[in-house]
């Protein structure tokens, strides 16, 4: 499913003007902005060179810090004490 979302919207992307590209760049740029979540920051950051809206090198993005997975049953207990 999401391979085909980001195909199809690729393909959307070709079909804008340069200017309407260059606005999309920007758009994308203020919504990693504005994100409070840093994965989902760092994967807007990433979608224009993803898709190929840019051609340039890859965008310097802050990488997310790597978290610790923990099982639901072991969030669920630290919760309750808390």
């Amino acid at each position: 499913m999401a391979v085909s979302v980001l195909e199809n919207g690729a393909t959307f992307t070709y079909e804008l003007s340069d200017d309407q590209r260059q606005r999309l760049v920007e758009v994308l740029g203020e919504l990693a902005a504005a994100e409070r979540y840093e994965g989902r920051r760092h994967a807007i950051c990433q979608l224009p060179f993803a898709i190929g809206l840019v051609d340039d090198e890859e965008p310097e993005c802050e990488m997310p810090v790597a978290r610790e997975w923990v099982r639901s049953e072991d969030r669920a207990n630290d919760q309750a004490k808390i």
